[in-house]
């Protein structure tokens, strides 16, 4: 089985750098361009995907829906609850500015402290990741990860940290990846020496998804996209 993962596309509580967590904010002009010019990459490449999942905030729904409509019979678009962002508490509907300002405890914790919101009355880390294990069996069980099949789930920053340790396997610990607007991730299964081998084929940022042989160009700044928050 061959699992694609993307974040949405910019939506406008990221141009506008707030701490969205479940706050339901649109797609922005840019995210619709950037995850249309996504979905023609996949179907330049002829990624033909059996299943298509989806958070339901607006902002991951909307980029799984602007994906489809440029890939040829595409499946219809499933909703998954657990792949929701966190819930982030207090910090919801702050701009990033603010926190430093507002909740100067957030920026002194260590990396590993970051996508844990408990501190702020929102979801701790252990509680993302409970809720997407118990899922996961629904999209990728463990005795068909060998089959052939093409499985496309498009989420948030903080789910995808949670995704990737159930589908690599990791017991525990903060997963160091940067999570730009319409990245993916490719994740694949062998076996080898009679042992199932889970691995991250490929990370892919937008730039890197040519679309007749061009690059994504885009229309915010790295220091703005290197803020946006979940």
């Amino acid at each position: 089985m061959e699992i694609f993962i993307v974040r949405h596309g910019l939506s406008e509580g990221n141009e506008k750098m707030i701490f969205q967590g479940r706050i339901d904010f649109p797609l922005a002009k840019e995210g619709r361009k950037q995850a249309e010019h996504l979905g023609r990459f996949f179907n330049q490449r002829e990624l033909n995907f059996d299943r298509i999942i989806t958070s339901p905030l607006k902002r991951a729904s909307e980029t799984a829906e602007s994906i489809a409509s440029q890939i040829d019979n595409h499946p219809e678009i499933e909703t998954e609850d657990a792949f929701q962002e966190l819930r982030i508490g207090k910090l919801e509907g702050i701009k990033s500015a603010d926190v430093k300002e507002l909740f100067p405890s957030y920026y002194k914790r260590p990396p590993t402290g970051w996508l844990d919101f408990a501190e702020f009355d929102g979801e701790s880390w252990d509680e993302l990741q409970q809720r997407v294990d118990a899922v996961m069996h629904k999209y990728a069980p463990e005795d068909k990860l060998l089959y052939d099949g093409r499985l496309l789930i498009v989420t948030h920053g903080g789910a995808i940290r949670g995704i990737l340790r159930n589908l690599l396997g990791v017991d525990s610990g903060f997963m160091y990846i940067r999570v730009e607007n319409c990245c993916h991730f490719k994740i694949n299964f062998v076996m080898t020496r009679g042992f199932l081998r889970r691995y991250v084929e490929y990370v892919m940022p937008l730039t890197a998804a040519l679309v007749d042989g061009k690059p994504y160009k885009y229309g915010t700044s790295a220091e703005q996209r290197a803020k946006s928050v979940s």
